[in-house]
């Protein structure tokens, strides 16, 4: 199952306050817009998972980050519709309307 962004081209691209603060709300997501707003244009979900871990710490196993990640963040972010989730194929790319948002300068926690 694939989780695609679900703004287009023809929608209104800007976000509502709660979708905003819905990303912006969970550190996890914060670091995903981070990375994908500063050049990386896709990324695949093991190493998002490892350099979750690793930012955070590696309080917790990185098969349980990815789980998080798979069932909860990324389909989140993509039903908002700044990402696009392949779950087959372990890949989390940036959306359109990613571009257009105004981030606040620092997303790390």
């Amino acid at each position: 199952m694939s989780h695609f962004a679900t703004k287009t081209v023809t929608d209104d691209w800007t976000l509502t306050e709660t979708e905003y603060h819905t990303l912006l709300a969970d550190s996890r997501r914060r670091l995903i817009l981070g990375l994908l707003a500063d050049g990386h244009e896709w990324l695949e979900l093991d190493e998002l998972a490892a350099a979750i871990a690793e930012h955070e710490g590696g309080g917790q196993p990185v098969r349980q980050i990815k789980a998080q990640l798979h069932h909860h963040h990324l389909p989140k972010m993509a039903d908002i519709g700044v990402l696009t989730y392949e779950h087959a194929e372990g890949r989390i790319e940036s959306a359109e309307l990613l571009a257009t948002m105004d981030l606040p300068t620092r997303l790390s926690p």
